[in-house]
């Protein structure tokens, strides 16, 4: 249905992909928390199983990983490798623009201020 809608562009279609979406995704939502509530409901029942699902999602993998990041080098899947490019980004981000020159007016208006307040 989608690929019709893009195909030629349908008010009526998009309404109905709309609908459609909209019913499936409450559809999967009701089952997932049926199926929590009922965990819920057994691990009342047993102490090691609330445990057990306490452990789950603690470590659940969906909380703790990163997208890969596009570096410098390249796609970055590695946790070092993606600190690596944040950084870079960072770094190229943030850079001075002629370092040297804007050191040199900084040291001439401080040079300047000085020679006015000794004037005074």
């Amino acid at each position: 249905m989608r690929r019709l809608l893009h195909r030629r562009y349908d008010q009526k279609l998009k309404l109905e992909i709309k609908q459609l979406t909209n019913e499936i995704n409450q559809t999967i939502n009701s089952i997932k928390s049926r199926q929590w509530e009922e965990a819920l409901r057994q691990a009342e029942k047993q102490t090691n199983k609330m445990w057990e699902i306490t452990r789950r999602l603690e470590n659940s993998t969906e909380n703790n990983n990163i997208p890969p990041i596009h570096g410098i080098n390249g796609l970055q899947t590695t946790n070092d490798g993606k600190a690596e490019a944040i950084a870079e980004t960072f770094e190229k981000t943030h850079r001075l623009k002629n370092t040297n020159q804007t050191i040199a007016r900084k040291n001439t208006k401080k040079n300047e201020q000085n020679k006015n307040s000794n004037v005074l």
